[in-house]
C-alpha cells in the first residue's frame, strides 16, 4: 500500500463524513410534520431522504462488487415514520457503505471497471456519494425554506 492510496482513502472517508454530517444537520432541524412538505413540483422531504438511503445502498453494492466482496441485498422497509427513523436509516445505509470498503486494496480502489454502460472505480463511486449528499442537503434546505410561512 502506498501512502498516496492511504491518503486518498482517508480523505474520501473524511469527505463522506462531512457530507453526511451536513445532511444530518438539516435533518436534525426538521420536524416530523415537515417530512410531508414538498415544493411545488418536487419531492417531499420524506421522499428525498428515501432516495438518499436507497441510492446509498446501491452505491454500497457497487463498491462491494468493485472490491470483490458482494454484500446482501437490503430489505426495502418503506416510508420513514419519523425524523429519528430517517436518521437511523441514514446511519445504517452509511454503515453498509463503509463495510463495503472493508479490505479494499490499492488496485481495487483505483481500477476502472465496466458496470452497466459506465466505467467506475471505487474512488469515483465515493465521489458520487459525497456529491449526492451535498446535492440533497441543498434540496432539503430549499424545500424547507420555501415551505416556511413568510
Amino acid at each position: 500500500m502506498t501512502s498516496q492510496f492511504m491518503n486518498d482513502l482517508s480523505q474520501l472517508k473524511a469527505e463522506l463524513s462531512s457530507a453526511r454530517n451536513e445532511l444530518m444537520k438539516v435533518l436534525a432541524s426538521t420536524s416530523n410534520e415537515q417530512l410531508h412538505i414538498a415544493r411545488r413540483g418536487g419531492w417531499s422531504v420524506r421522499r428525498v431522504l428515501e432516495h438518499v438511503i436507497t441510492s446509498e445502498e446501491s452505491y454500497a453494492r457497487m463498491i462491494a462488487h468493485l472490491n470483490g466482496r458482494p454484500i446482501a441485498e437490503p430489505t426495502p422497509d418503506g416510508v420513514h415514520s419519523s425524523v429519528d427513523d430517517a436518521a437511523a436509516k441514514l446511519s445504517s445505509s452509511r454503515a453498509t457503505l463503509l463495510r463495503a470498503l472493508d479490505g479494499v486494496d490499492e488496485d481495487a480502489f483505483y481500477a476502472l471497471r465496466q458496470l452497466a454502460n459506465e466505467e467506475y472505480s471505487i474512488v469515483s463511486v465515493l465521489e458520487n456519494v459525497i456529491s449526492h449528499d451535498h446535492e440533497h442537503s441543498t434540496q432539503l434546505v430549499t424545500t424547507l425554506q420555501q415551505a416556511q410561512p413568510r
